[in-house]
């Protein structure tokens, strides 16, 4: 067996499908997403297993002063892998489920926004056990020009 599992690339051509929608009742809403990757074989006759993934998030944007906006949120994301195969084996260390739970904060102001989010593990099964998923901290900056 390739040590395959832990490489940054795929050394495939993969295709991801992604949707989004947002809800909102003034300023109150809930932002959905879902994203399915599909993998294709690489040169080594390696194929890492096909990924879903899927957020919720309630958030509420609390106006300041007419100049910014607070919004905190909270949520849950879902992520699941089917195994990988080597060489038309199933690879046991790989594949899984995991749940986390979300909270952020994003600021928004007339021309960027800056956010935060923490997302703890719930519950995961990855790898048969083997993997064990940390808590992930996420930093994004969005800039309109």
């Amino acid at each position: 067996m390739d040590p395959n599992i832990f490489q940054l690339g795929s050394g495939s051509n993969d295709f991801t499908f992604n949707a989004m929608y947002d809800m909102r009742l003034q300023d109150a809403g809930i932002s959905t997403s879902v994203s399915y990757k599909v993998n294709t074989i690489n040169k080594s006759e390696y194929r890492y297993g096909n990924k879903f993934s899927s957020t919720a998030q309630l958030y509420y944007k609390f106006r300041i002063k007419e100049k910014f906006t607070l919004a905190p949120n909270a949520g849950i994301s879902y992520e699941s892998a089917a195994r990988d195969v080597d060489r038309k084996f199933s690879v046991d260390v790989s594949g899984g489920q995991a749940l986390f739970g979300t909270v952020g904060l994003e600021t928004s102001f007339p021309r960027f926004a800056v956010g935060a989010g923490f997302q703890p593990v719930l519950h995961q099964d990855l790898a048969g056990g083997f993997i064990k998923a940390g808590n992930k901290f996420m930093v994004h900056v969005s800039l309109v020009l």
